[in-house]
């Protein structure tokens, strides 16, 4: 079995004070890994109510 090797890796949390979107942050990460400036292994999005 082949073993995948990710790394080095980096975290990156953003905060927005009023969170109202409409794509545009799905469209931003398509086109920067489109560009192979970043590649993603996992995304979580979390909301407070």
């Amino acid at each position: 079995m082949e073993e995948a090797i990710y790394g080095p890796r980096q975290l990156l949390v953003i905060v927005f004070g009023n969170p109202n979107f409409h794509g545009q942050i799905r469209r931003e990460l398509e086109a920067v890994m489109n560009k192979e400036m970043v590649r993603l292994i996992d995304l979580l999005f979390v909301w407070k109510d």
